[in-house]
């Protein structure tokens, strides 16, 4: 069944990562950065796959990239920890570093034979979105320190991973466009979310031999 003909399947993506987030944080137990980190990280992963037509290649960049954007802001909001800045102009800052540093990568690996593929455009905006991802982080970080950052930078960066795979498959794309009923499945599984209150995989584990009992 096809409501809209000629609907791009990027766009029916959408609320299936958006379930897919919720299904992990109240039925499985892991938490996210929020919902948009997950959502551009996943679209930055499509623009890279658009660019390289190589899921390896994809691969790569999308984590090397990735690794330098934050790696670099981090690096940056180090650095400034004993200076009085107001906050927005610290994130200022860190964006800066992290596309400054992100530009001289991407000059470097133009002499390559990536040429081709940093200098696409989809390429720069994959790594555009990437660095959209600084504000939440470093809010994130702010409120729940290093531990809590690093358990939900874990679980974003493998939604995405699986999103990015998922919007990359041309099968399950071929079959989104095709059969928009899926979406009610979808929805289905939303109002299920909804009134959760079974423990969650991650507390079954924790407390299995106490549930036992």
């Amino acid at each position: 069944m096809v409501l809209i003909p000629d609907v791009p399947s990027l766009i029916l993506n959408l609320p299936i990562i958006i379930s897919l987030i919720a299904i992990t944080r109240y039925m499985i137990g892991f938490k996210t950065w929020k919902n948009y980190p997950v959502v551009v990280l996943t679209l930055a992963f499509y623009l890279l796959h658009l660019t390289t037509e190589s899921l390896l290649a994809t691969a790569l960049l999308w984590v090397f990239f990735l690794i330098s954007v934050i790696g670099s802001a981090f690096g940056t909001r180090y650095l400034l920890r004993h200076f009085k800045i107001n906050y927005y102009a610290r994130i200022a800052t860190m964006y800066l570093a992290a596309m400054t540093f992100t530009l001289f990568l991407i000059s470097i690996l133009a002499l390559s034979t990536m040429k081709e593929w940093v200098l696409d455009h989809n390429f720069a905006l994959a790594v555009f979105l990437m660095g959209t991802t600084i504000d939440e982080l470093a809010t994130l970080h702010f409120k729940k320190g290093s531990q809590e950052l690093l358990r939900r930078v874990i679980t974003t960066l493998g939604l995405s991973v699986i999103m990015g795979l998922l919007l990359t498959w041309t099968w399950w794309n071929q079959l989104l466009a095709t059969h928009h009923e899926i979406l009610l499945f979808v929805l289905v599984i939303d109002l299920i979310v909804a009134f959760w209150t079974v423990a969650r995989l991650t507390e079954i584990a924790r407390f299995g031999s106490i549930l036992k009992d």
